[in-house]
């Protein structure tokens, strides 16, 4: 089963300020994750007990949280599906990166504001440019000339 937005949100925060404390080694505040993702604390707490019982994450009360080596493996992954899609955005489309310490990904809500004639046509960009399996593109493109030569043909006879 695939985790939540919400569970890869969590993740992916909690990931981050690990990295960022990497030469501490120590829990990650509660308050820190809750400010980060723009929760009240006692949300935040709620979420990462939930995440503990999973065996994500490692929570220790009034200290902080730390992921498990599950937890850290889901949220590299996480991590990196979405600077994928990031960049599929900024480089690709176009769009301007989102500025500051912004840790959340471009979920749906914001991949939803973004223009879709631009996604759909990238995507039929990227298909029109494939060769057909089998064949050779100059090869179709030849069949194509020849048609249309004999199509004109028979709109003037």
């Amino acid at each position: 089963m695939l985790p939540s937005q919400t569970v890869e949100n969590y993740l992916k925060t909690i990931y981050l300020a690990q990295t960022e404390m990497a030469s501490s080694g120590g829990l990650v505040p509660m308050g820190q994750v809750a400010n980060a993702l723009g929760v009240v604390p006692g949300t935040a707490t709620t979420m990462v007990k939930t995440l503990a019982e999973s065996g994500l994450v490692r929570y220790e009360p009034y200290m902080g949280v730390r992921l498990t080596a599950a937890g850290e493996k889901l949220a590299s992954r996480v991590l990196r599906r979405h600077r994928l899609i990031e960049l599929f955005l900024v480089k690709v489309l176009g769009m301007t990166k989102p500025s500051g310490s912004n840790t959340r990904c471009p979920n749906n809500s914001s991949i939803a504001s973004t223009p879709c004639w631009a996604i759909r046509s990238s995507i039929r960009t990227a298909i029109r440019s494939r060769p057909p399996k089998g064949r050779c593109r100059t090869r179709q493109r030849s069949i194509r000339s020849i048609s249309s030569v004999r199509r004109s043909q028979h709109r003037w006879s």
